[in-house]
């Protein structure tokens, strides 16, 4: 068991992976729920609804951890801590982007502009204080 080396790292959270992002409640209790993400060099996107638990957990306290692990062998996962912030900035770019990362073009773009056409979403802008990851070399 080691810790990935930092361009293995990039290149794994690059990956379309379910991530798992949680959050804390007003009491300060968990809230956990599984998200599509798209990783850039020193942050994470998430997109939501604006009326989302999550979204609100987040306006109401900024600190967030993300598990993104990968459940076949070899096994690895990473693990961020960070803080969030929600935002508008960019937000069909990345709500296309996220989208076709995930469904591929065509589906991923129908996707998209479905949602974008809803209205309603936000992004989530995770800016990571702390990662960890595991491989099992």
């Amino acid at each position: 068991m080691a810790e990935m080396a930092t361009a293995e790292l990039e290149s794994y959270l690059s990956e379309a992976r379910i991530a798992d992002l949680v959050t804390l409640h007003e009491d300060g209790s968990p809230h956990i729920a599984p998200v599509w993400y798209q990783y850039q060099p020193g942050k994470l996107f998430v997109m939501a609804h604006t009326s989302s638990v999550k979204v609100r957990n987040i306006r109401n306290d900024p600190r967030v951890a993300i598990s993104i692990p990968k459940p076949d062998y070899p096994y690895k996962y990473a693990v961020i801590e960070g803080t969030a912030k929600v935002t508008n900035r960019i937000l069909n770019k990345m709500i296309m982007g996220i989208s076709i990362h995930y469904r591929g073009p065509e589906t991923g773009e129908v996707f998209a502009r479905e949602l974008i056409a809803e209205g309603g979403m936000v992004l989530i802008k995770v800016s990571p204080t702390r990662t960890l990851s595991w491989i099992d070399d």
